[in-house]
């Protein structure tokens, strides 16, 4: 058992502020059952124990052009869809998020939806569209690290009507305003 000393002020009980967590790598585990669908599918890989994320691979890359957009990207095509696969037996109660990898900014990509959710109940390939953003940047291609996926519990929520909301310091306040000080 590895054991840390976190200090967090001279208030805590009276004493010098020093706790001790007890840390024995008893991290919450999904047994997640996992489907390759391709020869060159890849399984999910985290670069270090402690990621929070595992990295997940491009296993097929499709060009999306639209007539919406009027021409508005010429010839080129206005985003990619990358297909990662692999399906997922997700358990009961827990739901997959998949995020943008840190270095995206390198692509002139965006994840189209921002973070996206794999439910429980869907079973097929997972796939990811990007929006390319710009054209003088390189999107992913076949073989690279395109997302990060994380299984997390899911958690169902009981909404109450109540009449009105109770007075808090930040009240309204929002987009940024925690940073005006």
């Amino acid at each position: 058992m590895n054991k840390y000393n976190v200090h967090i002020g001279d208030s805590f009980n009276g004493n010098t502020g020093e706790i001790i967590l007890d840390i024995t790598k008893k991290c919450l585990t999904h047994q997640v059952g996992i489907q390759l669908l391709y020869p060159e599918a890849r399984l999910p890989e985290k670069a270090n124990y402690t990621d929070s994320c595992y990295d997940v691979f491009a296993v097929s890359k499709k060009a999306i052009y639209t007539d919406v957009l009027d021409g508005y990207y010429g010839d080129s095509p206005y985003g990619y869809q990358y297909g990662l696969g692999f399906a997922l037996d997700l358990p009961q109660e827990a739901e997959l998020q998949i995020r943008a990898r840190s270095s995206i900014y390198k692509t002139g990509l965006i994840l189209s939806n921002g973070i996206g959710t794999g439910d429980e109940g869907y079973t097929g390939e997972y796939s990811l569209i990007f929006y390319h953003l710009i054209e003088e940047l390189k999107p992913y291609e076949i073989g690279d690290r395109v997302a990060q996926i994380q299984c997390v519990s899911r958690a169902n929520i009981d909404f109450t009507v109540i009449d009105s909301i109770p007075k808090k310091d930040r009240g309204g306040k929002g987009f940024g305003s925690s940073g005006l000080k």
